[in-house]
């Protein structure tokens, strides 16, 4: 608020630097030493008071003519200014002329006291009451947070712990790193009008770090209100959400309960019903095209919960203790007329990990050299089945102890094809590997969903896909018909060929590559295609695929004749279905010896690592507006609520 200028070396100006302000008092005579960080007068400047302090040891030798205007001029003396008095004050005007001089030491200070709960009381630091005016409001905040920690109270904890289920804190405490948790929103919560009373949110949120990496935690406390939105939770989830956008934080979800839906319950406090408002959707859609986005199940999750769970790009759940459903067993019953059914038949692990919901079920709560092995992977006989994960052991990055690191995503489903997270040389890439093991390897409905997500979760994130393609085709039949298999295989094609510009995909086809299914699996931008030399492909499967083509021949012989005519046409082709013989019409890029799989995989990835695209910078689009159409939305909500 005041500037120092300097005429020489030793003497100087104290000038006002702001456009306007008026003089409260004045706290030196002229002719005053005073130590660096004395205060030499007050200021008001938009109507807040300012203190103007020495920056070094002065001798203070004039007042400016402003001050002097304002002061007794028959003693000229300094003397408080009358508290009525305005001295009006502008950019430039000088307040003091002063001398630099030799240390002036500062009055000392009081005498430390030993940390203790009575600091909070002034006299303990020796202060006046009245030069401490937020005591009573520090003590407050404390006890609020201290009713916070409490979540629900003994009894709602100790019957959480009773279900084998933690509790939002503790559960908190053991994800993060020991000591890194900074809680946000800890005030929040319902506080009645008078002050007695304090009910914290049920939704604990903060930023930690997991294994050294910063994240955002949102949890819910089911011990207040099963999580439902009369809680106070909706606010402190946007709270959360819109820091982990703005700071391109990983986003982490703690799912036990309805996560901030409504309740019937909550009803009978508001003046009206209201329609849906989907508070901060628009938020987690946003989010998942801007950083990763995890849910753990660790409770029943129904409702808009369930839809909480739903957005996001990793889905895990506790067996045994965590359903996921979009209403429970008595709303259930009351709409089907039917007699309830449990929370695990309606919505447990054996549901929702079969059905394409949740990619991970977890038993609790607390879980470049040559490699010769690949080479004896693939059996000899084409109809042989293989372990897809002894290849993928292979070339990914090994974890602690030895062991993977790669990370599976929707084991429960659509396993003849398998998908995730894993890591080559460092470089975290997404995989995909058929599994013939399941399904024969097909491509059903489920597992073309499972590919679709695998390749938007790459595009979103700039991650390589590295394909390992043993693909004989669509699943065929009546349950495939059913199912809407081509639709779902379309679709994933689809995703695939829009990415495709976006991505850095390295197709490597360790056997069947068939039809449009297997034409799903390879890359489309004319990156990269390897083979094995058990590769196998074309448009359609030899076994049956003869008897297909030339139906009309073979209907008018006898079936022996037919027989031996098929034999001789797969002999015929058997000649040309040679891998090698494609490679040397230029119809794929290289064949590898497996045992050099990985060597490839790093030598590409280098290749291609300046061509990742930055994550989500494409699909986020008008910012600006998602955030005025969450307030705007809010705004009507707290009329209602």
């Amino acid at each position: 608020m005041a500037e120092v200028r300097m005429r020489t070396a030793k003497a100087g100006e104290v000038v006002v630097a702001v456009p306007s302000a008026l003089l409260g008092s004045v706290a030196v005579a002229e002719g005053a030493e005073v130590a660096a960080g004395t205060v030499l007068a007050t200021l008001v400047v938009m109507k807040m008071q300012t203190e103007v302090v020495a920056h070094a040891p002065l001798r203070i030798l004039r007042w400016g003519p402003a001050l002097a205007a304002a002061l007794d001029p028959a003693t000229y003396s300094f003397l408080p200014l009358p508290p009525d008095l305005t001295v009006p004050l502008a950019a430039g005007d000088v307040l003091f002329r002063f001398r630099l001089v030799a240390e002036v030491p500062l009055p000392p200070p009081a005498p430390s006291v030993p940390s203790s709960p009575a600091m909070s009381s002034p006299q303990a630091v020796g202060q006046a009451e009245e030069d401490r005016p937020w005591d009573a409001a520090l003590l407050r905040m404390a006890e609020i947070r201290e009713r916070a920690l409490a979540m629900g109270g003994a009894a709602a904890v100790a019957k959480q712990h009773g279900k084998g289920k933690g509790d939002v804190r503790g559960r908190i405490a053991t994800l993060v790193d020991d000591g890194s948790f900074v809680e946000i929103g800890s005030l929040a919560g319902a506080l009645s009008r008078d002050g007695a009373s304090f009910a914290p949110a049920n939704f604990v949120c903060g930023r930690g770090r997991v294994g050294g990496r910063i994240v955002v935690v949102g949890a819910d406390d089911f011990t207040v209100r099963g999580g439902h939105a009369d809680g106070g939770v909706v606010r402190k989830q946007m709270m959360a959400e819109k820091m982990a956008y703005r700071l391109r934080l990983p986003m982490v979800r703690l799912l036990d309960g309805s996560s901030g839906g409504g309740s019937v319950a909550s009803l009978l406090k508001l003046p009206a019903t209201y329609v849906p408002p989907l508070p901060a959707f628009r938020t987690k859609v946003a989010l998942l095209r801007r950083v990763p986005v995890v849910a753990v199940l660790l409770g029943p999750v129904v409702g808009f919960g369930a839809a909480r769970a739903m957005a996001s790009h990793c889905r895990i759940m506790v067996a045994g203790t965590s359903q996921l459903f979009v209403a429970g067993p008595p709303v259930v019953a009351a709409a089907t007329g039917l007699p309830p059914p449990t929370k695990n038949e309606l919505g447990g692990a054996a549901v929702a990990g079969a059905n394409g919901s949740i990619d991970i079920v977890a038993s609790s709560e607390d879980a470049a050299e040559l490699r010769p092995a690949l080479r004896t992977v693939i059996p000899g006989s084409r109809s042989a089945s293989y372990n897809p994960f002894l290849i993928l052991a292979l070339v990914l990055d090994a974890g602690y102890d030895t062991a993977p690191a790669w990370l599976e995503l929707g084991s429960g489903y659509g396993r003849s094809l398998r998908s995730g997270l894993g890591r080559v040389g460092g470089v975290p890439v997404v995989w995909l590997a058929s599994d013939p093991r399941f399904d024969g390897g097909l491509l059903t409905a489920l597992a073309a969903a499972k590919l679709k997500r695998a390749v938007q979760l790459a595009e979103v994130f700039g991650l390589p896909v590295i394909s390992l393609v043993d693909q004989p085709g669509f699943n065929i039949g009546l349950s495939a018909e059913a199912e809407a298999t081509i639709l779902h295989g379309t679709e994933a094609l689809v995703a695939v060929f829009e990415a495709a510009p976006r991505l850095a995909w390295l197709s490597i086809i360790v056997r069947k590559c068939y039809g449009v299914a297997g034409g799903a699996l390879l890359d489309h931008s004319d990156h990269l295609r390897l083979a094995w030399p058990s590769g196998d492909w074309g448009s359609l499967p030899l076994e049956g695929g003869l008897q297909a083509a030339f139906k009309a021949v073979l209907a008018g012989q006898p079936a022996a004749a037919a027989e031996a005519q098929i034999a001789q046409w797969t002999a015929d082709i058997e000649r040309i279905r040679d891998p090698i013989r494609t490679a040397t019409v230029a119809g794929i890029d290289e064949i590898i010896d497996p045992a050099s799989t990985r060597q490839a995989i790093l030598a590409w990835l280098e290749c291609v690592e300046h061509i990742f695209p930055a994550c989500g910078e494409s699909r986020i689009d008008d910012e600006t507006r998602m955030w005025a159409d969450e307030a705007i939305m809010f705004s009507g909500m707290d009329a209602k609520l």
